[in-house]
């Protein structure tokens, strides 16, 4: 059951009363009434929804749109939180035009349109920005509740920030949160007329309240109640067979090999026949593909293109017929997103480097409008090909993406000199780069750092952005840098495993090892880089670096197939994929670095069992990482061990089983539904609390602990049952085969799995302020075939008493764990702590390593 989190009501309002005033031809009919509504324009058709528990899910959403910020004091917040402001915060909503689906409205002199939406479970409308964004931000939601008698109402409202609240055109409401990236419930009371009540509701965003930009509205207690939608349709059981029907609609797949094959399953259960239209559209809304088809229970569509369809985000839409949408105004549409790769995944080595390494090169010189690609033609030697305006436009946009700087002072060291490098060129480069300042540290700098240090050592007279000269901000930079190197190499990486922070860092490297006159961070970027290949190599299952991570998204967790590292391990070892991350791809394909043979000789390995312990530092305040990967020839089950238990997350991903590069286990507490990289942590992404985990090998126990308000109130599972080749619920256990691996998933408080909405078929569910969940791998050579499997496994003996467990596992150990006490295998304590840096069958490395080399420790133990 969810509780909604209260927050300090505000203590004054101005009421400003139009309640009861009937339209007239001299007053303009705003969207506040709907008797003025009916009214305006007749007899408007309604679709009626019913509340969801306490709260409404059904909205018409207007916006955000840009305003004018207002000039922030601490005066100014104040007055603005007990309604002393009522110019474009008053009570005036400030809009134009009646609230119909599809309808336009102004605002603030700009037009836009009501758009139906039906919330997710969490029941916010999330508008929140996908990038961060400087601006002030203002939206509005509309809707009516029907209630059968008058009444006082109990609301309550939930926003990151200001909101108002108008009910049958009378402002009844104020909330202002001086600062919240976390969303706050105000509750107010307000009266509703027999009949129905038009509920409009402004809120905003801004900048210095976080990138958070939600809205929730519960009544509780209000009895019997429904919500009405005003609509243009007249096909009201058509449309709303259209909405109940679509979200069974799901995706056998989030990416897709040239678009070839696009898998569209529609649910057993679906509750008729109907017919639909679909497109494949890019993000710029262009349609590569459409046709009409009809929907049956338990279809399976394939609606790839016959040829190809280039690289990039794609989305699915799915709308209503022909006739019904553009004759009946049946509007509502359904879109299932995916991401199509030009380049098809390898499960299995190929190839020497020298060969990928060509391949590499090649595939970044295809992917047109990037400065990665531009510099990838100049490591093929094609000069001819050579567009300047798009390595121009990067170095006019520096800041955009922070392998950028690093990357122009690389193009200028390592082609600057060849007799087609234009001195055009070369003079607007070197503009860009002494007007360019760079200011700042720490492990997401080390490109910036890189830049800086390779920048000043080119042009060590000049005079760059700040005042400083080229020679001082290459001592600066050498300085952190050394000290970054060496405490890499000393104590690991504070972003442990993080893909997007390897990426960096190897593309860094890659240019400091090749061009820095400093020799011993030459030394050290060459033997970091070997770090980091083997810390890939040790935590990757056939090119899925499926690792526990510091930090991730939602793209990097929910399929191998799009993260940073994909084409890097693809390169290194021949497993993964080329895919839109460029920038450490072509860094390191275009030096001189090669990984060593017994570097290879660990990625490509298949054990029969590989049991790797590693233990890193982290930021001071969160002290060192313990963590374990255990890896077999038929999967890899990786985790954090005990790391942080109950503390608030962020973006750090604790455990994950990988089978294949999209078939992945692994269980969050979601704070959130929606996916936004500047609002963590989300659904996927990160664990509103973090769980306390400890594995022994093959089997592993998630212990978590949900806060008593906790807004989601459940924990869940990425278990994306269309990527395995077996998948079957029984009760509290999941079970999955993929190839001749095999997984058993756990869960205290029971399973459900989603069949609806965008997560349909890839998550399963399990509600309850306490959850154990537990994980059993296994393998045919060991375990047998599928079905012995599964019966051994239901036949465990399991004890769980809220978050105290006893697991007897396949392997006939018995392992108990507890939210505070040691994990025990068979009454012996597990150390979940003090791990050496590195151990494994390949190497032993103490913690802190002092000065050693990698490649020769690893010649020395593999076979």
């Amino acid at each position: 059951m969810r509780r909604i989190r209260l927050g300090l009501m505000a203590l004054v309002f101005i009421l400003v009363s139009c309640h009861g005033a009937a339209p007239t031809p001299s007053m303009e009919v705003t969207a506040l009434d709907c008797e003025a509504l009916h009214d305006a324009t007749g007899a408007p058709a309604y679709l009626s929804y019913p509340l969801d528990g306490d709260f409404v899910r059904n909205w018409l959403v207007a916006g955000p749109v840009g305003v004018e910020s207002d000039a922030y004091s601490p005066l100014s917040e104040l007055a603005l939180r007990f309604g002393i402001i009522t110019s474009r915060s008053g009570l005036d909503p400030g809009i134009e035009g009646l609230p119909v689906d599809h309808g336009v409205l102004s605002v603030a002199g700009q037009q836009i349109r009501w758009i139906y939406t039906r919330t997710e479970d969490d029941h916010f409308v999330d508008l929140s920005p996908l990038e961060e964004h400087t601006d002030r931000q203002q939206a509005f939601v509309y809707t009516q509740i029907v209630v059968p008698a008058t009444r006082t109402a109990r609301f309550v409202l939930t926003t990151n920030g200001p909101a108002d609240v108008w009910i049958n055109g009378r402002h009844v409401h104020r909330q202002v949160h001086v600062a919240a990236p976390v969303p706050k419930s105000v509750p107010f009371q307000a009266d509703l007329r027999a009949g129905s009540n038009a509920i409009l509701i402004r809120f905003e965003q801004r900048v210095r309240q976080g990138p958070s930009y939600v809205m929730a509205l519960a009544v509780p207690g209000i009895g019997q109640a429904e919500v009405r939608i005003p609509t243009e349709t007249e096909r009201l059981d058509q449309r709303a067979l259209i909405e109940q029907l679509f979200p069974k609609a799901y995706l056998g797949s989030v990416t897709s090999f040239k678009g070839r094959i696009v898998d569209l399953h529609w649910a057993d259960d679906l509750a008729r026949a109907v017919h639909y239209q679909y497109t494949v559209q890019d993000i710029a809304g262009r349609v590569h593909l459409d046709g009409n088809l009809r929907a049956t229970p338990g279809a399976q569509v394939e609606i790839g293109h016959p040829f190809r369809i280039w690289q990039g985000p794609f989305r699915l839409v799915l709308r209503a017929g022909a006739s019904a949408y553009y004759e009946g105004k049946v509007r509502y549409q359904w879109e299932l997103p995916f991401y199509i790769l030009d380049t098809e995944y390898s499960t299995v080595p190929y190839g020497s480097y020298q060969e990928r390494r060509a391949e590499a090169l090649a595939y970044a010189a295809t992917q047109g409008g990037t400065l990665y690609g531009e510099v990838a033609k100049l490591s093929l030697g094609r000069w001819d090909e050579l567009d300047e305006t798009m390595i121009l436009e990067a170095a006019a946009s520096l800041s955009e993406d922070a392998g950028y700087p690093v990357t122009l002072v690389g193009l200028l060291e390592r082609h600057g000199g060849h007799s087609e490098f234009s001195g055009e060129l070369d003079a607007s480069l070197k503009a860009a780069l002494v007007t360019y300042y760079f200011e700042t540290s720490g492990d997401t700098s080390l490109p910036l750092l890189s830049a800086a240090l390779l920048a000043g050592q080119r042009y060590p007279q000049e005079v760059f952005a700040g005042g400083k000269s080229g020679a001082w901000h290459q001592a600066r930079a050498e300085a952190e840098i050394l000290s970054w190197l060496r405490g890499r190499m000393a104590t690991g990486f504070r972003a442990w495993d993080a893909s997007d922070a390897f990426e960096q860092h190897l593309l860094s490297l890659a240019y400091l090892a090749d061009w820095a006159q400093h020799t011993e961070i030459r030394s050290l970027s060459n033997a970091l880089m070997d770090k980091v290949a083997l810390t890939m190599a040790l935590n990757s299952y056939q090119g899925a670096f499926g690792s526990t991570h510091s930090q991730v998204d939602l793209h990097r967790i929910t399929t191998a197939k799009l993260a940073p590292t994909s084409g890097l391990n693809r390169l290194l070892f021949g497993m993964g994929v080329y895919n839109q991350h460029l920038g450490g791809l072509v860094a390191v394909a275009g030096s001189t670095y090669e990984p060593a043979p017994s570097i290879v000789d660990v990625a490509t390995d298949s054990p029969e069992e590989m049991w790797n312990r590693e233990r890193h530092r982290t930021d001071a305040w969160q002290g060192e990482v313990n963590k374990v990967t255990y890896r077999t020839a038929d999967y890899m089950l990786s985790s954090t061990q005990d790391y942080r238990p109950g503390a608030p997350g962020d973006r750090e991903h604790i455990w994950q089983a990988t089978l294949g590069p999209e078939a992945l286990v692994f269980v969050t507490h979601p704070a959130r539904f929606g996916e936004r990289n500047v609002v963590l942590p989300s659904f996927w992404t990160g664990n509103a609390r973090l769980p306390r985990v400890a594995q022994w090998k093959d089997a592993l126990i998630a212990l978590y602990q949900l806060p008593a308000d906790d807004w989601m109130g459940l924990t869940h599972a990425y278990f994306p049952t269309e990527a395995f080749d077996e998948a079957e619920i029984r009760d509290t256990w999941a079970f999955a085969r993929q190839g001749e691996g095999y997984i058993a998933l756990y869960a205290s408080t029971g399973l459900s799995l989603t069949t609806t909405g965008p997560y349909a078929y890839r998550e399963l569910r399990s509600e309850g302020e306490q959850a154990v969940w537990l994980v059993q791998m296994g393998r045919a050579a060991l375990d047998g075939d599928f079905d012995a499997f599964k019966e051994n496994v239901r036949a465990l003996n399991v004890e769980v008493e809220g978050l105290n467990v006893r697991f007897e596992t396949l392997r006939g150990e018995v392992l108990t764990f507890d939210w505070q006490g040691s994990l025990r295998r068979d009454g012996e304590v597990e150390s979940l702590s003090g791990f050496n840096h590195y151990e494994n069958p390949y190497l032993l490395l103490p913690f802190p390593a002092a000065d050693v080399d990698i490649v020769s420790l690893l010649e020395q133990r593999v076979p």
